[in-house]
């Protein structure tokens, strides 16, 4: 079977930048932290260990602008894919 892959893409300034790499969980947690206009995007295959995967700077953010986030799913080569989202937590504060 093949490996999956895990993608993260920030639109900034009218452009897309797209990251990826290969994933072979089942299941993954993401977590984004805002920094200012940086933003990092953690993985984890199993909500404990945590791995960095992309710092994003968007330049047309001063830190205080609302921002939109949201996940997907596809498959590039054939219909079947099957995902399953099962939880969206948007939290203020800091990562501890």
């Amino acid at each position: 079977m093949p490996v999956a892959q895990l993608a993260e893409i920030s639109t900034n300034a009218g452009y897309s930048d797209w990251s990826t790499q290969p994933f072979d969980a089942h299941e993954v947690w993401l977590r984004i932290r805002r920094e200012g206009a940086d933003y990092i995007v953690d993985a984890s295959s199993d909500g404990k260990a945590w791995e960095q995967i992309r710092m994003a700077h968007l330049s047309e953010d001063d830190g205080k602008l609302d921002v939109a986030c949201g996940l997907y799913a596809c498959n590039p080569k054939a219909a079947g894919v099957a995902a399953e989202f099962e939880r969206l937590e948007i939290v203020r504060g800091r990562v501890t």
